[in-house]
């Protein structure tokens, strides 16, 4: 798995603080700073050349494998104060609205100055960022350990390398597909993550700009009304721009006729792109 770019480090956090040129800056971070050190109850720590965690929060993948984050951050950009970690919190949406002007960009919260917002209100989104963080990461650690089939070191490669929320969404379906499917081999084929059942691709996923998709091999002959038609073969697939919109029963239900229904694309070649029902 490829190492990430962000590490901690021992500089000081007052004095990189305290290097802000606007003097209404550095006092709106100091204020963020203190907001997040009371919600967390962790020291800061430097992360990288700008950007100020708090707290540990093990990233857990696919694959078992752990990569330590900030349970929360934030750092002072050219134009705004960014908050990394806050989609997290229970009603985030109504949170988000509650601090007007600030806006979401990027997955990340952009605050211009402290004034123009509402600070008990971003202190109370703050505080319910860390309870949803936490317990997403004991959820995580939970399912987990369920596991039952071992996840590709290249597919746990590609799922770390995608922006956070794209990264929610593989992780969750990998660990359905390995649940639902212990039987198949996973590889990184085509450049994205597959599932064989004996030699046959039955389902994958890909990133697209703004959704991951799912694509099933057989899936036009499921008969869900969930997925829609791709390609001229028999795929089917479904998009998702967040992990929420996942439906674990309905996906549970398409990966059980994704092992009871293929059609023969491993020897399509061979017949010269005519599909053969197998099952």
């Amino acid at each position: 798995m490829a190492a990430p770019k962000t590490r901690p480090t021992t500089a000081s956090v007052s004095k990189h603080l305290a290097s802000l040129p606007s003097p209404e800056r550095r006092a709106d971070c100091q204020a963020i700073a203190r907001m997040l050190e009371r919600a967390t109850k962790a020291t800061p720590v430097m992360w990288g050349d700008e950007i100020i965690g708090f707290g540990n929060e093990p990233v857990v993948y696919a694959n078992g494998s752990t990569m330590d984050w900030p349970l929360v951050a934030f750092a002072s950009r050219a134009q705004d104060i960014v908050l990394y970690g806050l989609r997290s919190a229970d009603g985030f949406k109504e949170r988000l609205a509650a601090i007007a002007p600030a806006k979401l960009k990027g997955g990340c919260v952009h605050v211009k100055r402290l004034a123009d917002v509402d600070a008990k209100a971003l202190e109370s989104l703050i505080a319910a960022a860390v309870k949803g963080r936490r317990q997403k990461a004991k959820d995580a650690q939970k399912t987990t350990t369920t596991r039952t089939q071992p996840l590709n070191p290249d597919t746990a490669a590609y799922n770390a390398a995608l922006a956070p929320a794209d990264r929610e969404i593989c992780d969750l379906l990998a660990r359905e597909i390995g649940r639902a499917l212990p039987e198949a081999e996973n590889r990184v084929w085509h450049r994205h993550p597959v599932w064989f059942l004996d030699g046959n691709p039955v389902v994958g996923y890909s990133t697209l700009k703004g959704a991951v998709r799912l694509l099933f091999w057989s899936g036009q002959t499921f008969e869900e009304p969930g997925l829609t038609n791709e390609g001229t073969f028999k795929a089917a697939e479904a998009r998702y721009a967040s992990a929420k919109e996942v439906k674990r029963p309905e996906l549970k239900r398409w990966l059980a006729k994704a092992r009871d229904i293929q059609w023969d694309y491993k020897n399509i070649v061979r017949r010269k792109g005519r599909l053969e029902r197998l099952k």
